[in-house]
């Protein structure tokens, strides 16, 4: 039922796309307030409020991009995403780089260049996932009944089904939060050293995220179709793989 998926894409992303300016008008006003909160060392907070309020106007865009995102995974057209994430990373990589060190004469800005280069590479892949979905592919259909974004009832459903999962995934950060606080409390090296073992984990996590994402995808499709032992099937076999891709990286590690 594609016309009733993208009802909910449109509703999505109007009000997820509200929810994210409420965010980017917090973090842009109270950066500091904020990060005393978590006890930030004053020989860092102003490299901290100078980067997360450039890098809050990623929210302005974040709604429509997670709304996207998300429909493309849920037809299972998840290619898009993969090209657009490559390119954004690689930009990243290239735009902090000169922003940061600056190149013929060009005078690197710091952490203001990395909060920029970060903030372009985010709005060009953004700007990639709209242009795909509403203009390439239009038997998608999102530029149909655009009113259909001001409907609360899909945003509501979508609310109710993933709260459980978000919930868990918002306890989970704020847990992780007061691990920073905790550590901000010692020395900012300390925090320099956690952020780097969360990113090395965050790599493990991405793994399974994937495959999990795929395998939601693919058994939404059978039971959508009622084929009820095939999303079985396919959840058995998304196991047994992660069990083994767990065996592998604990033995890396």
């Amino acid at each position: 039922e594609k016309s009733e998926a993208t009802t909910y894409v449109k509703s999505f992303t109007f009000y997820m796309s509200c929810i994210c300016l409420v965010f980017f008008t917090v973090w842009f006003c109270f950066p500091k307030q904020i990060f005393h909160i978590l006890s930030v060392n004053s020989l860092v907070m102003d490299y901290c409020v100078t980067y997360v309020k450039i890098c809050s106007f990623i929210f302005l865009g974040l709604g429509v991009d997670i709304a996207l995102q998300a429909f493309l995974q849920g037809i299972g057209d998840t290619k898009p995403i993969m090209y657009v994430g490559i390119i954004k990373v690689v930009l990243n990589i290239i735009l902090t780089g000169i922003l940061v060190f600056g190149i013929n004469g060009f005078q690197g800005m710091g952490v203001a260049g990395a909060a920029i280069g970060t903030l372009i590479s985010n709005v060009i892949a953004a700007t990639m996932l709209i242009i795909y979905c509403f203009g390439i592919k239009k038997e998608y259909m999102l530029c149909d009944k655009l009113r259909q974004m001001f409907q609360r009832e899909p945003f509501v459903a979508s609310i109710k089904l993933g709260l459980p999962t978000g919930m868990e995934f918002l306890l989970w950060h704020v847990s992780n939060l007061l691990l920073i606080k905790f550590l901000n409390g010692f020395n900012y090296q300390a925090m320099a050293i956690y952020t780097l073992t969360v990113g090395i984990e965050g790599i493990v996590y991405a793994i399974f995220n994937g495959t999990a994402k795929a395998n939601m995808t693919v058994m939404g499709q059978e039971i959508g179709a009622g084929r009820y032992k095939e999303a079985n099937f396919h959840f058995y076999i998304s196991m047994n793989a992660n069990i083994i891709i767990e065996f592998f990286i604990l033995i890396v590690f």
